[in-house]
């Protein structure tokens, strides 16, 4: 809620906000929040589906749910856990508002929108239920209930022991850092780099399982063949953002498992496994950006700005916090304004202000560089 209002300020300055148009349309999420939490309790409770077995079927459920959603009937409302049908509801009673019924309903993704003109203006109202309607939000809300106290009957009531782990312990030394008296950094003369690379590409690579991976894949492969101008607007956010849980895994496992202290015993050893984490990430950012570099031709180059900074954006803050929250917090809240329409965060040369914020990523990411490499000292 607060990034579509910040967004809506960014994108329409100067014009007023009505609350409850701006909020009635999250509220009508509400009761599909309270379905989807009971579904998510009962599928761990249940037995036979805890765990990833679970996670699965409710994924299915979901779909096939939403899916219910294409021809409106007053049991598909009790599912209704998207809004899609208040929100295809408010936007009817808008159009007949405005005096023009609504005879055909067009879904577009991205920003297609921008590219389009209509004839008449559109001003949405706030969403008036009617009396159907809101039985079925009670219903919704009732069978959330009745799916949790299920869950309470299902759940494990035998009491816990604690069970010996016989696997390995994760172990963790404390040594002394380079700087101090008691020892001397040990010298290598057959290092390669072609090793480190391969080790530091299998930790960075094996901090995703393969659905991950999968995803990801099958975002890069979309990237090619959707509409152009879906790409910087849609799918390449969309990309960025799944790909934030993987840039924020950079910069701080090594400090809380104890291989940076191991690193501090060998010369170079720290900044050598920087700079390897660093190119490894950055050519994982310019492959996701591939795609879209070369359909969209030369006016494309600021977003190689954007590509580069985010990872080392991310390592910097890595190490600064001793955590990837900060970083997913920030790419998350950038990417999300890019998917709601403010797409000036992934510019292009196509005016003045796409190509300084092209050139202010490159800065940004040369800063960040400096201070990584001055704390490799």
């Amino acid at each position: 809620m607060l990034g579509s209002g910040l967004m809506l300020l960014i994108q329409y300055p100067g014009q007023g906000l009505s609350l409850s148009q701006f909020l009635s349309p999250f509220f009508s999420l509400v009761p599909g929040i309270f379905l989807i939490s009971g579904l998510g309790v009962l599928s761990e409770t249940l037995p036979g589906l805890r765990g990833q077995l679970g996670t699965t079927v409710l994924v299915i459920a979901l779909l096939t749910l939403y899916a219910m959603m294409t021809t409106m009937t007053w049991y598909s409302q009790l599912f209704n856990f998207s809004g899609i049908a208040f929100l295809m509801a408010m936007i009817r009673q808008s159009a007949i508002s405005a005096g023009h019924p609504l005879n055909t309903v067009l879904m577009l993704g991205g920003n297609d929108h921008l590219s389009r003109t209509g004839t008449h203006q559109l001003i949405f109202q706030p969403l008036a239920l009617t009396q159907t309607e809101w039985l079925a939000i009670g219903g919704t809300v009732l069978m959330s209930i009745v799916l949790v106290l299920l869950a309470a009957f299902c759940l494990e009531h035998r009491p816990l022991h604690q069970k010996t782990n016989s696997g390995k312990s994760k172990l963790t030394v404390d040594l002394p850092r380079p700087k101090d008296d008691r020892f001397h950094s040990a010298r290598t003369a057959n290092f390669r780099w072609q090793q480190l690379l391969g080790q530091q590409a299998h930790r960075l690579f094996h901090s995703q399982n393969k659905w991950w991976w999968l995803v990801a894949i099958g975002l890069w492969l979309l990237a090619w063949v959707v509409p152009v101008g879906s790409l910087r607007g849609m799918i390449l956010p969309i990309q960025y953002l799944w790909a934030m849980s993987f840039f924020s895994q950079i910069g701080w496992p090594d400090d809380l498992n104890g291989l940076s202290a191991w690193e501090g015993t060998v010369n170079h050893a720290t900044r050598r496994a920087i700079n390897s984490t660093l190119w490894l990430s950055v050519t994982f950012s310019l492959l996701l950006l591939l795609p879209t570099l070369l359909r969209q031709g030369i006016v494309a180059w600021p977003l190689l700005g954007w590509a580069i900074m985010l990872p080392v954006v991310s390592l910097m803050l890595g190490q600064l916090t001793k955590s990837g929250q900060w970083s997913q917090l920030l790419g998350t809240v950038i990417l999300f304004l890019v998917v709601c329409g403010l797409t000036g965060p992934l510019p292009l040369a196509t005016s003045l202000v796409g190509m300084v914020t092209g050139a202010v990523y490159s800065l940004i990411a040369v800063g960040c560089w400096i201070v990584i490499e001055v704390r490799a000292e």
